[in-house]
């Protein structure tokens, strides 16, 4: 009697205790049977942390857009000229051609003419294998010409060659001035660069502006140009950083060339040899007074090989030095290195703004539409659009003021079509920077004193003899 008792207590209590598990929702063993076991509910939520990588990278590039307006609003102020120099530095001024005769002998005459004394000047032009008159040519303008008879394969190594040439080397100059073969210098440009290293610098970068060439590539280009001059190479200049190096118009000490060779191994190798002289500690510094006049692509499809030239070497240069420069920025405390690492990684500003706007976009639909896609994180969208639309158009808009540059809305308009085709041409580099190809950028017939048209009228009546400019030259746009 006792046993079975003891047995209906233990059922009961049993029963009572599947009870208590089913109204807490555990399941008996009857019931899973046939049922396939649940997955764990403490699996990551992909999509949270895939809105949280996206808000990170958007609040960066945000960070960036904030940082480079604030540096460029330091363009739009001026700067005090340098004082006069007294005419005394030796120059050597080099140009690099490969086959480009229908330049070369009109820019060594324009080199000739400069208003700086004429036994403190050589002109130098190095013909990189060429197969056309470019030798001749330059020759017959009063140029000395050194044959590079082997192509080189980027432009840092034709000035090196030049540099170790014998002639080059047994020379007396204090300076080297580098030019593209299609660059036109303004009268006073040697007189600018000798005051800059009277006052002891000696690494300068001078001021590009565009010649007046018909087509909306070239109309875009010189809107580009000048508004940087003011919002990203005078900006620089005045936080008293390290400015850009922009391959023609380029001055050098002799001092400096010999304790840092430019040695350079990409295709850009202006950017390289500024990323070197940075990490020396060398300031390069940008002076607005020298300005050099260039020739621009005629047309897109040499534009974007041009670019792309660009943004596969400056991905390489970046992948070289942007570590040292950000180890001597971390423990040096230079500010100028770590801008030029900046700089590096950025090919391009538009592809910048572009991944900017994708990833407000992008924060959102993670999200599934929700302001706030991961806890207290907020989707900044229309931060990104106003940072896109303020950096694209009010910024270079405040650069061109401040040169007092004017240019009608079809230029704008211009403009900002060749700034969109930045998009699939750094994409493209990215993916194919190990690619070292040169291939010389097509130019149209050398551009005489009357075809010239810049944007500042000063400049051009500096740049070129009053009695040889036209009515429609005088003109601003």
């Amino acid at each position: 009697m006792r046993m079975a008792r003891g047995c209906a207590g233990l059922a009961c209590r049993a029963g009572k205790r599947r009870e208590a598990d089913v109204a807490a929702g555990a399941e008996t063993p009857h019931r899973r049977r046939g049922r396939r076991p649940q997955r764990p509910q403490h699996m990551p939520d992909l999509l949270s942390y895939l809105a949280t990588v996206l808000w990170a990278a958007e609040l960066a590039a945000l960070a960036y857009v904030v940082y480079r307006g604030a540096l460029g609003v330091l363009g739009l102020r001026g700067r005090r000229p340098l004082a006069p120099g007294r005419c005394e530095t030796r120059f050597l001024v080099l140009l690099p051609a490969r086959n480009e005769e229908s330049v070369i002998g009109e820019t060594v005459r324009h080199l000739q003419r400069l208003d700086y004394p004429a036994d403190l000047r050589l002109v130098f032009v190095v013909a990189d294998d060429c197969s056309d008159a470019t030798a001749s040519q330059a020759a017959a303008a009063g140029a000395r010409v050194l044959r590079k008879p082997a192509p080189a394969t980027t432009k840092g190594a034709v000035i090196q060659w030049a540099l170790a040439h014998p002639e080059v080397a047994a020379a007396a100059w204090d300076a080297l001035v580098i030019f593209d073969a299609d660059s036109r210098p303004a009268p006073n440009f040697l007189k600018a660069m000798d005051a800059a290293i009277a006052a002891g610098e000696r690494a300068v970068q001078s001021r590009s502006e565009s010649h007046g060439q018909k087509g909306w590539v070239p109309t875009a280009y010189a809107v580009n140009t000048t508004q940087r001059n003011r919002t990203w190479h005078q900006a620089r200049e005045m936080a008293g950083f390290s400015a850009a190096l922009t391959g023609t118009g380029l001055c050098f000490t002799r001092e400096v060339l010999k304790d840092l060779p430019p040695d350079t191994r990409t295709l850009t190798e202006d950017l390289e040899y500024g990323a070197k002289l940075t990490l020396a500690g060398i300031r390069v510094r940008y002076l607005h007074e020298a300005v050099t006049v260039i020739d621009q692509p005629p047309s897109l499809r040499a534009s974007a090989g041009q670019r792309l030239r660009w943004a596969r070497g400056q991905l390489r240069t970046a992948l070289r030095y942007a570590p040292g420069l950000l180890a001597r920025a971390a423990t040096r405390r230079d500010l100028s290195a770590f801008d030029t690492a900046l700089y590096l990684f950025l090919p391009s500003v538009v592809p910048f703004q572009a991944f900017l706007g994708l990833c407000g976009l992008a924060s959102l639909l993670a999200g599934g539409g929700r302001p706030e896609p991961m806890g207290g994180l907020p989707a900044v969208p229309f931060l990104a659009v106003a940072g896109v639309l303020g950096f694209s158009l009010f910024l270079p808009y405040l650069g061109l003021r401040a040169e007092r540059a004017r240019y009608a809305f079809r230029d704008w308009v211009a403009f900002l079509l060749l700034m969109l085709t930045w998009l699939p041409i750094a994409a493209f580099g990215a993916f194919t920077m190990w690619v070292e190809v040169w291939n010389r950028t097509p130019r149209r017939r050398a551009a005489g004193p009357a075809e010239a048209a810049v944007s500042d009228p000063e400049l051009l009546r500096s740049a070129w003899p009053e009695e040889a400019l036209t009515s429609a030259d005088r003109q601003p746009r």
